[in-house]
This record gives structure tokens, sequence and C-alpha cells, in this order.
């Protein structure tokens, strides 16, 4: 099967880990037990929640070593911390059809239960404030930054910030490389937020 090599931030904020377990708990309640549930496809056989549930062993597993540190040149300003892991592209995918099956049940046409269990979690979540489009768009946000296409910076970076290798001071070429591929991880997950730029590099 075909893996992908992902980056996970390690900023404290869990805008991955959290909306994925929410999501992990509604697909739970959307797969048809004995006629409770929904009827069919990717939510009802439960192939998409095995698929998250594969995908969230992996973040637990690379969540156990500490991440390294990484540093600027300048070898002393601290920049968030990134993570390195491999998922199978079909969970990937799967979760992604999951999602979009989602969103079109909230536009109309959808199993009126799909849209009940959705509107529970986003009261229960969002403190009663949000609507279900919000719900959705954070889990879109999570599996949109671990569905981030590899390049050669994520493989530069993986190659040098290794779990448990402790402070690492970059080189000049391997900090543009972080600052390009943290600018792709904000984009999806912050889009024009100026306080995600203060997270990732205090400017």
């Amino acid at each position: 099967m075909t893996r992908r090599l992902v980056a996970i931030p390690d900023n404290d904020q869990g805008e991955v880990t959290a909306p994925l377990g929410v999501l992990e708990e509604v697909l739970i309640a959307l797969v048809d037990h004995d006629g409770e549930g929904i009827s069919s496809g990717v939510l009802a056989d439960g192939s998409a929640l095995a698929a998250l549930q594969g995908l969230l062993v992996v973040v637990v597993d690379v969540e156990r070593a500490p991440a390294a540190q990484p540093l600027a040149p300048d070898g002393r300003f601290e920049l968030i911390p990134l993570r390195f892991a491999t998922m199978e592209e079909a969970d990937l995918r799967l979760v992604g059809e999951a999602l979009a099956v989602l969103g079109r049940a909230t536009v109309g046409g959808g199993e009126d239960f799909v849209v009940d269990t959705l509107g529970a979690w986003a009261e229960a979540e969002l403190h009663h404030h949000g609507r279900v489009g919000d719900l959705l768009a954070n889990f879109a946000r999570a599996h949109g930054v671990l569905d981030l296409a590899t390049d050669a910076d994520a493989e530069l970076l993986a190659s040098r910030l290794q779990l448990g290798s402790g402070r690492v001071v970059l080189t000049t070429v391997e900090y543009e490389a972080y600052e390009r591929l943290t600018g792709r991880i904000m984009a999806m997950l912050y889009g024009d937020d100026p306080m995600a730029r203060f997270l990732f590099r205090g400017a």
C-alpha cells in the first residue's frame, strides 16, 4: 500500500488531534449497529471509522517520543516543533470521502440521523455558539494537514528533525524549508490569522 510522509505541528494547540478525536466519536455514532445509524456507504460500513482510527494510531505513536526542538540558524530562537510520520494514503482518502459525505448531508438531502448527530456534536464541542459548518471546517482543516502532498521540504526536515534528537540548529537551507512547510500548514489551519505567524515564527 502507498504511504505518505506527513508533518504534524507540535504547538500544544491540538488543532489536528483534537478535531480528529471528535470526528472519531461522530463516525462511531454513525456506524450502522443493528439498524441504528445510517444505512449505507463509508460511514455506515465502518470503513471510514477504521481508516481514521488507523491515522490516529500513527499520531499517538509519534507523540510518545519527544519531538526534536528546531532552532533558527542563529541558534537561539526556538521554532514550533514538527513531528513526522508516514500514513496510508488509502486511509487519508477514505476519511476525505467521509468528510465529503458529511458535508453533503448538511446542504439538504442527507439522512436526518447524520444531521442530528453533527448538530449535537457542534453544540457540545463549540460551546453552544458554533454551527455544524464550523465543526466540519475543523475536521477538514485537521485532515487537510495530514493530507498535504509530500514535497522535498518535508523530506529534508523529516531526516533532520527525528524524534528524540533534542535541540537542532537548522541551516539556512533547512530554515527556508521549514518556513515553506509551516507556511503550507498555517494556510491549512489558520488562513490569514496573524496570530498563527506569531505562534510559528514570532513575527
